[in-house]
């Protein structure tokens, strides 16, 4: 799965098989960092600042929210069953996280 920073400058990518996301620097094309989150990583969204990366991760039933800066944990939640797509409403007051089963 991939998200989009709201600049456009950056792209972040779930990488399940590695049980990381991936920043990207569109503008140079380049990979930027790699970071290691939760198992199964498929869910992901970022917030319009692009300091936050949202990840819902398949295998552990969790939705995280992660810093971009140093990829600590800033929240996360547990009792999902495969939380495969996260959505931030516009005013990012709400997340809407489906869950498969």
């Amino acid at each position: 799965m991939v998200a989009l920073a709201a600049n456009g400058t950056m792209a972040f990518t779930a990488n399940g098989g590695s049980d990381s996301i991936s920043v990207i620097e569109l503008g140079q094309e380049r990979l930027v960092k790699s970071i290691k989150v939760p198992r199964q990583p498929e869910a992901i969204t970022s917030n319009k600042a692009g300091s936050e990366i949202w990840v819902g991760s398949n295998d552990e039933g969790l939705v995280s929210v992660i810093s971009i800066d140093d990829g600590s944990i800033l929240a996360q939640w547990s009792g999902f069953e495969w939380p495969y797509r996260i959505l931030l409403t516009n005013d990012e007051k709400y997340t809407l996280v489906s869950d498969l089963r």
